[in-house]
């Protein structure tokens, strides 16, 4: 199977928040690594802080490029059906007893 590739990715709020109090290089460092691995899976060398909190949002990313991988499987197969099962009857339970219904003895003779 062909190799596909990624058109776009999921960039949650709270990567954003994590980085706007980086200063600018180690942001866009940040921003790069979040990209290349979420868009070609590929790790990029980044300085040790922006490493640190890649290292954060790299599970996210993990587990999305995993239910990306996985859409092109084509779900769950569907269930065959066996040309052997029968249908079952339950069968009733020792203690489950038929109830006989008894006749209503509180007779209301409202006459208005």
């Amino acid at each position: 199977m062909a190799k596909h590739k990624k058109d776009s990715i999921v960039f949650y709020r709270s990567f954003y928040e994590a980085a706007k109090p980086l200063k600018d290089k180690e942001e866009l460092q940040l921003y790069r690594g979040i990209f290349e691995f979420g868009l070609n899976h590929n790790e990029i060398k980044m300085g040790s802080i922006p490493t640190a909190m890649f290292q954060l949002v790299k599970p996210q990313l993990e587990a999305n490029y995993k239910k990306w991988e996985s859409g092109f499987k084509g779900g769950r197969p569907a269930n065959k059906a066996s040309d052997n099962q029968d249908e079952s009857i339950p069968e009733p339970l020792p203690n489950h007893n038929g109830t006989i219904p008894e006749p209503n003895v509180n007779v209301n003779d409202n006459v208005n």
